[in-house]
């Protein structure tokens, strides 16, 4: 996989195919056409696929690195809409649910000092996404890179990456069965393990019970944790 070490931006694609679209449809549409052609717009570095493990919806999940947010709808993606054939088409209007978000990196990933491009992404992966209070941001912000990344997520054994993104624009397409979508929150935190059993480990049970801990959840407008696995690394084009 190309880890692009200049990826500023993150396009973000949470697809739930429902029941209109059988699972090999769905993978064969996925896999070979809708995917790698995204691949092939300029600034779009390399494409994750993760699928749902923590019966939640919805199930998958793709990650696309991208030079800077605005590429996700730049000229060159909106030509590619343009350009898409009738089954790419007709398979966006049958999916049950689409989420498609575009956000911006606040600062440099965590690196495991083992953790290699080959190594990476991880078989598992860990989404928190989070909504605080605009006057908790600054505080918010240091708490997670001073004290939940580098005193606890990275003493879980398996701990690759975490990355930090800050949310840039958001489109949403479908519902579920009972009427309802997602809440989209500003700050989304992703984090790379080579290994499961992560969110059962002491160190992580006892990020969340320090002082500092506790003050920033017990202001917290919304959260939302996702666990998923990998489920396919798309090659992009040479």
């Amino acid at each position: 996989m190309t880890n692009a070490t200049n990826a500023k931006g993150l396009s973000f694609v949470l697809i739930e195919p429902g029941s209109q679209i059988s699972e090999a449809d769905h993978y064969d549409w996925y896999d070979n056409e809708h995917s790698p052609a995204r691949l092939t717009v300029p600034g779009f570095f390399n494409a994750t696929r993760f699928k749902a493990i923590d019966s939640q919806k919805p199930s998958y999940l793709t990650l696309y690195d991208i030079s800077e947010p605005s590429v996700a709808n730049g000229p060159d993606f909106e030509a590619l809409r343009t350009r898409a054939s009738a089954r790419d088409r007709a398979m966006l209007e049958k999916v049950q649910y689409l989420n498609r978000r575009t956000y911006e990196l606040l600062q440099e990933p965590w690196l495991h000092q083992d953790t290699t491009d080959a190594s990476l992404p991880g078989q598992f992966m860990l989404l928190v996404s989070m909504e605080v209070k605009a006057e908790l941001e600054e505080e918010f912000n240091r708490w997670f890179s001073e004290e939940h990344i580098p005193d606890f997520l990275i003493k879980i054994p398996g701990w690759l990456r975490s990355r930090r993104y800050k949310l840039y624009d958001n489109l949403e397409k479908g519902a579920f069965e009972d009427g309802s979508g997602l809440k989209v929150c500003k700050y989304l935190a992703l984090h790379d393990f080579s290994r499961g059993g992560f969110m059962e480990h002491e160190m992580m049970k006892a990020s969340f019970e320090t002082p500092w801990a506790k003050r920033i959840y017990a202001d917290l407008l919304h959260r939302e944790v996702r666990v998923l696995k990998l489920h396919r690394i798309y090659q992009k084009p040479q």
